[in-house]
């Protein structure tokens, strides 16, 4: 397998992009409340991260965060016991109150190793808090909808890509207002910026959820909309065609290959949802979706199923991507 910089990546990225066409938010629930830190460089990172939320929209997130901080609505706290984290990610989560109705606090547990990761490389640990940050105020902003839905395959991926954004706009504002920054920044933050500016983080979509941002978003789009499921279903029949021709083109290197595996991935990963979340939005309130009832979808699944069955071994270069990032992150 060929071996590809990051640089290279981001290129192909962009340029596949112009052809025709699973780091998911975590389900972390708290069963009881940790004790606060009393470690003081926790809250200096904290309080930092909040000083750089500078656009308009994450002033109102700061305020926001302030606000439920001063109540004890959420807390902050450190994990002791584990060792170093698996993924960089994990150096922060967002544990959410499942029972909003009881008024327990949710809480932002980071790992013992956290303020090291900072002092190595800030943006990055500032940029993982501000990502578990934005999806407490997606919480906050409905915390029943959030609930609810957070295992949904669907929501969660729109939770997550909206957390993104925030990730992304948070970047933008930390570097132009600490351009003495810069020296300390890892290739994650510069591919989260880059897919954010050239293609409105689709790249990131298909490099870290596995997932086609435009075919996710089309489909959702019908539950907004006055269209019927079955025009839904008539799109989705498309996007299949589209999907097989595109797993068909000729053999490449081992990104775009990926690349073009993809689109048939994400119909068969989220179309299922996408459809049965129309179905509910036309006033289906009873009953469940099923999916033997329509049988266009049930043949169109098998038949991406069937398709796809030979090019599975290409969606594997998603772990070398996200190891590549990894490596960078602790070089």
């Amino acid at each position: 397998m060929t071996k590809l910089s990051l640089k290279t990546i981001i290129f192909f990225i962009l340029i596949t992009l112009m052809l025709p066409c699973t780091t998911e938010a975590q389900a972390n629930y708290t069963k009881s409340t940790p004790p606060k830190t009393q470690d003081t460089r926790i809250y200096t990172i904290f309080n930092k991260t909040l000083l750089n939320f500078k656009t308009n929209f994450l002033i109102d997130y700061a305020k926001t965060i302030q606000e439920n901080v001063s109540k004890n609505a959420i807390i902050l706290s450190v994990d002791y016991d584990s060792d170093s984290p698996k993924e960089f990610q994990d150096y922060v989560k967002f544990f959410c109150n499942m029972s909003p109705s009881q008024n327990n606090p949710s809480y932002i547990q980071f790992h013992h190793k956290f303020p090291e990761l900072y002092n190595k490389h800030p943006g990055l640990a500032m940029t993982l808090l501000t990502h578990e940050l934005g999806m407490f105020c997606l919480y906050i902003k409905d915390k029943a909808f959030f609930t609810k839905n957070i295992e949904n395959r669907v929501e969660n991926f729109m939770f997550t890509m909206d957390t993104y954004y925030i990730d992304a706009k948070f970047l933008e504002a930390l570097y132009k207002n600490e351009p003495g920054l810069l020296k300390t920044k890892t290739q994650f933050e510069d591919f989260l910026l880059l897919s954010n500016k050239e293609n409105n983080l689709a790249s990131v979509s298909q490099l870290l959820l596995g997932t086609d941002i435009e075919m996710t978003y089309a489909l959702y789009s019908y539950r907004e909309n006055d269209k019927s499921l079955e025009d839904a279903i008539t799109v989705f029949k498309k996007m299949e065609t589209s999907a097989i021709d595109q797993l068909h083109y000729p053999e490449q290197d081992s990104l775009t290959n990926y690349i073009n595996t993809v689109p048939a991935y994400t119909l068969i990963n989220l179309g299922p949802n996408l459809l049965a979340s129309v179905y509910f939005s036309k006033n289906h309130s009873m009953g469940s979706f099923d999916i033997k009832k329509f049988p266009e979808i049930e043949k169109s699944l098998n038949n991406l199923h069937k398709e796809l069955e030979p090019y599975k071994s290409r969606l594997s270069y998603q772990e070398t991507f996200k190891k590549m990032i990894e490596q960078d992150v602790h070089r």
